[in-house]
């Protein structure tokens, strides 16, 4: 059994490397396994596969529902704490349908509009991985849904790629002799 769980960190790590560097290709099997497996406990949530049902958060997210999206005018569909879980029936949910005109202007990096291209959620398609680390995400009327719940807006807002986009944010830092660490912009003492 220690073989098995070894070898999930070193899949989830291998996969999530992969992903970070934006190759098309992953380690997990999908149909593998018939739940959703962690692979690490904590903050971090990988997953060993994509089969099973979107795990639900102990909090709702409160980020993706402040009133006004952010570098817009755009004002979002107010959702009250109880109506964020898609389980909940809520027949007056009408949300905004948002996609920033930067992102409509069809940069390289987005994702044209759902109809004009039929995108393969929750599997690799062709170059881009749309699996999500949270798991299987639903597909209602051809568009993906947060796999969080509710937002009060449809649309890909300022992200480019239809369902998860994945990116990695580098943090470049060094060591002086002096044992101060700098960061661009600031000088902070070091551990050294």
């Amino acid at each position: 059994m220690l073989l098995s769980s070894s070898r999930r960190h070193w899949a989830g790590a291998i996969r999530l490397a992969i992903t970070l560097f934006g190759l098309p290709f992953t380690v997990c099997t999908p149909g593998a396994n018939k739940h959703i497996k962690p692979i690490c406990g904590g903050y971090c949530k990988l997953y060993t596969t994509n089969i099973g049902t979107m795990p639900s958060s102990a909090a709702p997210h409160l980020k993706s529902r402040c009133p006004q999206y952010p570098e817009s005018t755009i004002e979002r569909f107010p959702v009250p704490d109880d109506k964020v879980d898609w389980n909940q029936n809520w027949p007056q949910y009408d949300p905004v349908s948002y996609t920033a005109p930067a992102v409509l202007k069809k940069p390289f990096w987005a994702d044209p509009e759902i109809g004009s291209f039929s995108p393969k959620f929750n599997a690799v398609d062709g170059t881009v991985d749309r699996t999500s680390f949270e798991g299987s995400y639903i597909v209602e009327n051809g568009k993906p849904l947060n796999p969080f719940g509710r937002t009060g807006m449809t649309g890909r807002g300022l992200l480019g790629r239809w369902g998860p986009n994945h990116a990695a944010d580098p943090i470049v830092t060094r060591l002086l002799p002096r044992g101060v660490i700098k960061y661009p912009g600031r000088v902070m003492p070091g551990v050294c």
